[in-house]
Formats: structure tokens, C-alpha cells, sequence
């Protein structure tokens, strides 16, 4: 085993990366990212998607400093926490202040950009935070530079390492501080670190959708304009022919007077308008002609809101379709999964913004944020689903499988309170005396008292079994 790394990344393209940064993939780049951008202002249903995901994502959170010791964290409070909230009042002074419009910019631009990014401004001082602003991804360029002296990878081609950096107009690359400018990707290939635009495949099929949509405006204006259809009747026009041509001219010069009339029926059509009435005469007989056979809109318009659902990354109740109708639980536990994945870079970003900021103050904490309770399974499931783990702890405890207590640390988390209802029903008396067998006969050598607890005692039995078996 040899130190350092020994693959060059990407060796085909090792050389462009070098010189002139980290090229990104089709689809990533910032001419379609900003077309993306107008899309998903423009288009409903992309913008309901997105607004959907900046809701959800953000569902409300807690920013806490920590003492943080062999992977626990524990709330330290005081003078750090004090700091932090007063922090957390005024960042994002650009997009209205406060960390919740802060996390609302960072959510909007991990649905659009696939990445985060953002910079802590320290004071001049270096002992306090002047503000954290978010950075739009597409300035940040990704590069690879020669380490001096770094040795060689098993291609024989020096080592390189990876920089973060911004271009100038003129091209030059220029190396950012990583402990102050933080960029997150959501889900980047390998050699390039540029993160995916969840939403991106978006775009091609809500041009499709628009083709269809001119295609239905066009079917609509010719149902409501119907195409006239002008013919003119050759007997009666040649009735109308002067007498000298119709007896003495020949075929070409009886053709030429035809075109004549028939092209200026056609002047006279370019110059009507929709709602105006033709006057002819009776050698032009007119109708209209019927469009063709309709196709079925709504099985392509479904198909092609099928595809634009599965692009937003969107359950079809979420963007409108399929009202009143509730999705299952494991369906919406997966949109769940899929909230909780974009919030993630958030997250880190903005726990690494308030680290530097705590370091900056000088203690000796780190930043965790705890964010509200994202319910992912509906709530009438869940009361079943006690109920019928509670009728089936209790069949283990009646059929002997389990005692009292270990059901009820099971369902409670503590010991059981009381006797099982099966054994008080029984007969146990309060001094543990028998009183009768739960047959609902009256037992010789019991009193009258006693045999009116047996019968009792049978019905609490039925009811018993009824609640269990229920």
C-alpha cells in the first residue's frame, strides 16, 4: 500500500480541468438552469411543485449550540445559544431577515440549482458575524490543480486536488476560503461536483405539454371558425361565359377567363373576416369543411401529467390531481423520505455557517438543528394500529404466551397497574378467594349471592373474548 491517491479522476478530461475548471454536465449548465429558472415561475404545475417542496421542506426548526462528546450532543445554553439567537434574527437582511426566510432562499435554490451554497461574513475584527448570505451555485466553479511535490498517480501523471473557486469576466480562476463560503451538491457524479437539479427533467415535458396546448388552441379556433369551402359550378359559369369566347375561343383562352373568376372568389375570401356575410351568386356553391377525426386529449394530456409528476418528484394529490383522494402511508412515507433528503444540504449548510460563527465568538461548540415533526403516516392507521397491537398482547397474555408485565412494557413501557382483566373476571375475590367457575349455571353449595357472580362473571367472559376476537 502506497500513500496518496493512486487513479487520476476522469483522465480523459484531466488536462480541460486543470486549465479551465470543472466543466458541468448538460443540464447543469447555466444557460439551462436559468431557462429552468423561467420555467418554474411560468408553468402552474412546476410552480405548485416547487412551492410545495420550500413548505415542506421547512416545516419550522430549531438552531442550538451543542457540546458535542463521542457523538452526542448535548444543549449548552447560556451566552452561545443567546449569540445564536440574536444571529438568527437578522441574517438574510437581503431577502427580509431572519433564518426562516434565509432557509426558505436555500430550499428554493436546492429545488432549482441541485446544490447550496452560502458565506459567512466575518467582522473586521475576526470576533463577530456581520451576515450569511446565500450564493447562487452557478458562480461557484470546481477545479483541478497540480499539488507541488504531491508525487504521481499510477499513470505516471502528477497528483492533482480538487479546489473551489470562482471565475472572473476574464476567465481567471480564483480559490475560495472553504471555512467561509460552504457548497452542498444533492447528488453528484463522480468527478464532477456539481450537484443534480432534482426537477430538471422537468423541462422537456412541459414543452411537450405546451405543443399539445397549441395544437388544442388550434382544434378549438377551427370547431369555432370552421374553414369555408367555395365551388364553383362549371354549367352555370359557363352560362355566364361572353357569348364571342363561349362560341369562337379555344380551350386555353376559355381556361384563362375561368382562372380569372375563380381567382377573384379567392381575393374576395382572403378579405373576409369571420363574422362577415358573403354575397355570391348562384353559380358558387359554398359550404365548410369538417375538421378531422379529434384524438383523445385527455388520455395524452394524462400521460404527459403522469411524466411532469414523476419529473417534480410529486405525489399526484400534492399538485391538484386526484382530489380527495388520501394517499397511502407508504406512499406518502416515500414523498417523506424525499422531503427529508433535499432538506439535508440545508441543513449542513447552514450548521456549518453558524460553526464558523460560534468560532468566530470563540466557543468551543458546534451548531445542530433540530427540526418539527414531519407526520409521514396517517394518524387513523396509526390509532388501528394500537388498537390491534393492544387486542393482540392481550390474546398472548390470556392464551399464556407472555405474564402481565412483559405486555405491558411492550404497549406502555412500564409494568402492568393491575391484574389482567381475564384473571379479575375469573372469580378472585379481593382476599384471592374463589367464588365459581364462569359456566353461567348456578353451582351446588354456592349461595344465592355467589351464583349471581358466576353468571356475571360469564357475561365479562363473552365480552372478553368479544373485545379480543373483535
Amino acid at each position: 500500500t502506497e500513500a496518496g491517491r493512486q487513479v487520476q479522476p476522469d483522465p480523459a478530461k484531466a488536462y480541460l480541468d486543470t486549465f479551465n475548471g470543472i466543466q458541468r454536465k448538460p443540464g447543469r449548465d447555466k444557460r439551462f438552469i436559468e431557462a429552468f429558472r423561467l420555467i418554474r415561475d411560468l408553468d402552474p404545475k412546476v410552480s405548485q411543485g416547487v412551492w410545495n417542496f420550500i413548505r415542506l421542506i421547512n416545516p419550522g426548526f430549531t438552531l442550538m449550540a451543542v457540546s458535542r462528546v463521542n457523538g452526542e450532543d448535548t444543549p449548552v445554553g447560556g451566552a452561545a445559544q443567546q449569540r445564536l439567537d440574536e444571529l438568527a434574527t437578522r441574517v438574510g437582511a437581503d431577502y427580509g431577515g431572519g433564518l426562516d426566510s434565509f432557509h426558505d432562499v436555500l430550499g428554493l435554490m436546492a429545488v432549482t440549482s441541485g446544490a447550496v451554497s452560502a458565506e459567512v461574513e466575518p467582522s473586521d475584527g475576526l470576533n463577530d458575524v456581520n451576515e450569511w448570505y446565500p450564493i447562487d451555485p452557478l458562480n461557484i466553479t470546481f477545479k483541478r490543480v497540480l499539488i507541488e511535490n504531491g508525487g504521481e498517480y499510477v499513470d505516471g501523471s502528477p497528483r492533482t486536488e480538487q479546489q473551489m473557486g470562482q471565475m472572473d469576466a476574464a476567465g481567471k480562476f480564483h480559490q475560495l476560503p472553504t471555512e467561509q463560503v460552504f457548497y452542498q451538491p444533492i447528488d453528484p457524479d463522480v468527478d464532477v461536483p456539481y450537484g443534480r437539479p432534482p426537477m430538471v427533467s422537468a423541462v422537456q415535458t412541459v414543452i411537450a405539454i405546451a405543443q399539445v396546448l397549441n395544437d388544442v388552441q388550434a382544434m378549438a379556433h377551427m370547431a369555432g371558425y370552421p374553414r369555408l369551402e367555395a365551388k364553383l359550378v362549371w354549367e352555370s359559369l359557363m352560362t355566364r361565359m361572353p357569348a364571342a369566347l363561349r362560341e369562337n375561343g379555344d380551350e386555353a383562352q376559355v381556361e384563362e377567363w375561368a382562372g380569372k373568376m375563380l381567382r377573384a372568389v379567392a381575393v374576395d375570401f382572403e378579405e373576409l373576416k369571420s363574422d362577415d356575410t358573403f354575397v355570391h351568386y348562384d353559380w358558387m356553391d359554398l359550404g365548410t369543411v369538417p375538421g378531422g377525426d379529434v384524438f383523445d386529449y385527455d388520455r395524452l394530456v394524462g400521460i404527459l401529467h403522469d411524466r411532469l409528476n414523476s419529473a417534480l418528484k410529486q405525489l399526484r394529490v400534492m399538485t391538484g390531481e386526484d382530489v380527495g383522494v388520501t394517499n397511502g402511508s407508504v406512499q406518502w412515507n416515500i414523498q417523506a423520505l424525499g422531503i427529508k433528503a433535499l432538506r439535508r444540504p440545508i441543513k449542513r449548510t447552514i450548521e456549518k455557517l453558524a460553526n464558523a460563527s460560534l468560532q468566530l465568538w470563540g466557543y468551543p461548540y458546534v451548531a445542530s438543528i433540530e427540526y418539527d415533526e414531519l407526520r409521514t403516516t396517517d394518524r387513523l392507521y396509526e390509532a388501528q394500529a394500537v388498537v390491534l397491537g393492544g387486542k393482540a398482547l392481550a390474546d398472548d397474555v390470556r392464551q399464556g404466551w407472555r405474564d402481565n408485565d412483559e405486555a405491558a412494557q411492550m404497549r406502555t413501557g412500564h409494568d402492568a397497574v393491575d391484574e389482567p382483566l381475564r384473571e379479575k373476571i375469573a372469580g378472585q375475590t379481593a382476599e384471592g378467594e374463589f367464588v365459581g367457575q364462569p359456566t353461567g349455571e348456578d353451582n351446588p353449595g354456592e349461595t344465592q349471592e355467589e351464583n349471581q357472580g358466576s353468571r356475571e362473571t360469564t357475561k365479562w367472559s363473552k365480552a372478553w373474548d368479544e373485545y379480543v376476537l373483535a
